[in-house]
């Protein structure tokens, strides 16, 4: 084969298409977006309200939760609620209840237990940052809707960064 030739070939492929014999690093590189789970534990302190009942609650807990990179949020919650009546502040409320939802805002679903009665019962509720409602929802038909207000912020929840690598 004649050199001329090839090296004209070569030349007008140079020529015509820089970016077949360009090197990688001037080619313009995808972002990476590199997103961190988190999780939290956490101990809390509350206030809530049982529509029928004359007293407020103190309520002690602690809930631990995890996020993924979609900031779907599952977790857990466990709360012991004393009456602030002197003459019932011996008989709490203790719940166990299982966390899912989002960072702001999560339904919970879980058991109880009454020490008043020594009764268990099914807890429903849904808890946002410093805030929460639910209901005690007992299997001989009685129900207990609550109010309440709390040291609970939102949870930490999953965070992104973008990095571009060359």
């Amino acid at each position: 084969m004649n050199t001329k030739f090839v090296v004209g070939l070569l030349g007008a492929l140079a020529i015509g298409s820089p970016q077949l014999i360009a090197p990688a690093s001037a080619r313009p590189a995808d972002p990476l977006v590199i997103t961190t789970s988190a999780s939290d534990t956490v101990a809390f302190l509350g206030f809530q309200w049982n529509f029928g009942s004359k007293a407020p609650e103190l309520v002690l807990g602690a809930r631990y939760t995890q996020s993924d990179a979609e900031n779907s949020l599952l977790g857990a919650k466990l709360d012991l609620a004393f009456p602030l009546d002197s003459a019932k502040w011996t008989t709490p409320t203790l719940r166990l209840m299982g966390v899912d939802g989002g960072c702001n805002v999560q339904g919970e679903l879980g058991l109880g237990m009454s020490f008043a009665d020594t009764k268990p019962f099914v807890a429903a509720g849904i808890q946002g940052p410093y805030v929460n409602g639910g209901v005690d929802l007992g299997f001989d038909g009685r129900y207990a809707p609550y109010l309440g207000l709390s040291s609970l912020a939102a949870p930490s929840c999953a965070t992104q960064r973008t990095s571009v690598i060359n």
